[in-house]
């Protein structure tokens, strides 16, 4: 009996929060109050804003920078157990674990060991660009089976090799409507970068379970037919096939510049083989009297998904073009003249 009340009287005195919460999806809860436009590199509208603002009122992804999310930045190795750290975390105790250490990421690294989400080995280089399929493994490990229950029937994904090691992985999150794909095909593109938008998605339907899609993959024909717009990876309203999908859809590893610099798009031009998007040079310009590393560190994008600049060089109408280029792809940037304007371009050519 005095044992009894003993524990009665410790546990009496504990402050609130002292317990270990019991594990679950419950856990996760807004911490932080997301400002619209606080990002300059998520504009209003922008497919993935609300996921933005659901990652960073959860606590689970924060900012590049104060101003910028960093949208169009691919995501490390280490940056994926991060966030596969805290979705472990949170879920199984309410709270996110962190430490210091040396170097930065030492923590999770331990961390993620220890709780079985990587193993011993599996990563050599923790600053490395995570490919879809890297990302997909260590954040598909972070939560059990009852927090990922299967809510589509998917036999089969058109590039996803069922012998390979991440497969199970990323069948699991299609499976759970945490992830349908970057086209109306259902494709993964398992070998691309990942941009920090994407990653934002896929994190915020592991945390949030109301955000999962329930889709159909029609195997005879390879085409998608999503039941519900309201999750998923691309961006919502694409339930019915566009007259065309911009190449930063067809090609998610190829930074958004509109988003990246915080402008939108006054046209796209599509022309088969090559799609370009024209910005106003006049808010293109205002942007680079602001930030004057923009288009620097754009680049710096572009080469972290494997593009390389070939050359540099002025069109007939006198405007700098820059050409980087990735088999089979090229990226063209440059001032470009269209009805008697000018335009900054980005445009993706097939070559």
């Amino acid at each position: 009996m005095k044992r009894l009340l003993s524990i009665a009287l410790v546990l009496a005195l504990l402050p609130a929060g002292a317990l270990a919460a019991e594990p679950g999806l419950e856990n996760f809860k807004r911490e932080g109050t997301y400002i619209p436009g606080q990002f300059t590199d998520v504009p209003a509208g922008a497919w993935y804003e609300p996921h933005v603002k659901e990652v960073y009122e959860l606590g689970l992804m924060t900012g590049a920078s104060p101003s910028a999310f960093g949208a169009g930045s691919g995501v490390s190795i280490a940056q994926t157990l991060v966030a596969a750290c805290n979705l472990y975390g949170v879920y199984h105790t309410g709270e996110a674990a962190s430490a210091p250490t040396d170097p930065w990421y030492q923590f999770y690294v331990d961390y993620a060991l220890d709780h079985g989400i990587i193993a011993a080995g599996e990563y050599s280089d923790y600053g490395a660009a995570a490919t879809r399929a890297q990302f997909a493994s260590i954040l598909a490990a972070a939560l059990p089976e009852e927090a990922l229950p299967a809510i589509n029937t998917i036999d089969s994904i058109p590039d996803v090799d069922a012998a390979s090691g991440y497969a199970q992985a990323v069948y699991r999150l299609y499976r759970a409507g945490v992830v349908s794909g970057v086209n109306e095909a259902g494709e993964f593109r398992p070998d691309s970068g990942i941009s920090r938008a994407e990653a934002s998605v896929i994190i915020a339907n592991l945390a949030d379970a109301s955000r999962r899609t329930t889709f159909t993959l029609h195997q005879s024909g390879g085409e998608k037919q999503p039941e519900v717009s309201s999750g998923g990876e691309k961006a919502p309203g694409e339930s019915t096939p566009a007259p065309q999908l911009s190449f930063y859809e067809m090609y998610p590893d190829v930074p958004d510049f509109g988003a990246f610099a915080g402008v939108a798009a006054a046209e796209v031009v599509d022309e088969g083989s090559a799609c370009g998007y024209l910005y106003a040079s006049a808010e293109v310009n205002a942007r680079l009297k602001e930030d004057k590393s923009l288009l620097s560190r754009y680049y710096e994008l572009l080469q972290a998904q494997g593009f390389e600049p070939i050359s540099k060089y002025q069109d007939d109408d006198g405007g700098d073009q820059v050409l980087f280029y990735r088999d089979p792809l090229a990226v063209s940037l440059g001032n470009v003249r269209k009805d008697g304007k000018i335009y900054f371009s980005v445009s993706v050519l097939s070559m």
